[in-house]
């Protein structure tokens, strides 16, 4: 009772530090979120080879009574982080989960039979406070083996710090942890799987060594997605020769961008770079048309390479504009497998170039891991991410260093609109298109 009653006090401490630009005002937690049942997955699980069983006197102590592998998700069902839970990543653990039971479970060798999942899922209601509370409940009084990521950075930032003081291991989903990285013994059980800041950035600087673009004017949210990008800026750029003309901080809520796109017109700099979602990204992109307002290169960092821009803007309006993608169809035969078996089970559904493919790998991954170590002990699956195991996935091989996916595991980092579809642009192996630089006139 006193360690679950210290973790109470850590959630609390964390939420009110952590609850920059969301809406506070937090909720009794919620009664589990019925789990709907989507169609599985196409993959026909991982071919990892499990362990010998342990010696009968070494069995854990449920051997007998254990009938299922519990996988809790505090995730928003609800709020302003709705649209990650029913087009991002929740799609991909509910798929998985439906996947992994229709093959009737994963063996774990330690138990010497294959068991199923049972998936509690929780409605944080896009609130940190909440999140962090269901946490609680998930690892105290749900007794969960393994938790699923919180959905937007500072939220991710607050549950990776939770649930490692506890030692539950969590992988990232929706949302970047560049801080995470730079002080990563301090997150033992946390591993940042999807790309971010501490990925982008550095390619983004040798995008515009090889473009010649050195100035930039910088825009960016005043929340932990908008300071992880701004502070990468500020370290990277003035040593490689580029300079940040001005920044401008804004907060989450702000609407009108005038003054401030005819600052960036007036001072000249090549490159435009905003550092936002996409309530204030898209109506920026507007402006910038109306104003006329056309430097060589803009970037913004969420909502672009995904359908749904191309949903709100035509195709001639995204020509040449770039966002961060880690994936495009055409960059690997994997990716177009992927791309046209997901559009096929989810007709409709926007695509995100992002992130989408690397949710649906991660859960290779997760069960290589479980069924290689053959054991549902956090510690020991956190210290084989650890290890320098390169899983070999669908698109080459996989790996962490330091708690972080390495930066060459992933196809991309920047996409850009071209004709209709998003490019791989920068220097990747993997890279699809030369870069539209300086961007088309409007």
């Amino acid at each position: 009772m006193k360690k679950r009653w210290l973790a109470l006090a850590l959630a609390l401490v964390l939420a009110l530090g952590l609850l920059a630009a969301c809406e506070s005002g937090a909720a009794p937690a919620p009664a589990p979120a019925p789990a709907p049942a989507p169609a599985p997955s196409p993959g026909s699980g991982t071919t990892a080879t499990p362990p010998p069983p342990p010696d009968p006197a070494n069995r854990p102590d449920d051997f007998d009574t254990r009938t299922h592998i519990v996988i809790g998700a505090a995730r928003p069902h609800s709020g302003i982080f709705q649209s990650f839970e029913d087009t991002g990543f929740g799609v991909f653990y509910q798929q998985w989960v439906a996947n992994v039971n229709a093959r009737g479970g994963l063996y774990i060798a330690e138990y010497e039979r294959s068991l199923p999942i049972e998936l509690i899922r929780y409605d944080d209601t896009s609130d940190m406070a909440t999140m962090l509370m269901l946490t609680q409940r998930m690892m105290f009084e749900d007794q969960v083996d393994f938790i699923l990521p919180s959905c937007s950075s500072s939220f991710l930032a607050a549950q990776a710090a939770l649930t490692s003081q506890n030692g539950f291991f969590l992988f990232s989903a929706e949302g970047g942890a560049s801080d995470i990285v730079k002080n990563y013994q301090d997150y033992p059980y946390f591993f940042v799987t999807n790309a971010h800041s501490a990925h982008q950035m550095p390619a983004l600087v040798d995008l515009f060594k090889e473009q010649g673009i050195t100035t930039v004017y910088i825009v960016y949210v005043d929340n932990q997605h908008g300071l992880e990008y701004r502070d990468a800026s500020a370290e990277l750029f003035p040593p490689s020769g580029i300079t940040i003309v001005n920044e401008t901080q804004i907060p989450g809520d702000q609407q009108d961008f005038t003054s401030i796109l005819m600052d960036a017109q007036n001072s000249g700099a090549q490159a435009f770079l905003m550092f936002a979602y996409q309530g204030q990204n898209y109506p920026v992109i507007e402006l910038m048309q109306s104003l006329n307002y056309n430097p060589d290169f803009m970037l913004f960092s969420n909502a672009i390479c995904t359908d749904i821009l191309t949903n709100n803007f035509a195709d001639d309006v995204v020509q040449g504009i770039s966002g961060w993608s880690a994936w495009t169809p055409q960059s690997h035969p994997e990716a177009q497998k992927f791309y046209d078996e997901f559009s096929a089970a989810n007709p409709g559904m926007p695509i995100d170039y992002w992130t989408h493919l690397y949710y649906d790998i991660i859960f290779d991954i997760f069960e290589e891991a479980l069924v290689t170590v053959g054991s549902l002990d956090n510690t020991k699956i956190a210290d084989f991410f650890n290890s320098g195991h390169r899983f070999e996935t669908r698109i080459g091989p996989m790996w962490y260093v330091n708690n972080s996916m390495h930066r060459d595991a992933y196809l991309g980092n920047i996409g850009q609109w071209q004709n209709g579809r998003v490019e791989i642009i920068d220097a990747s192996p993997f890279r699809t298109a030369a870069p539209l630089m300086p961007k088309p006139a409007w």
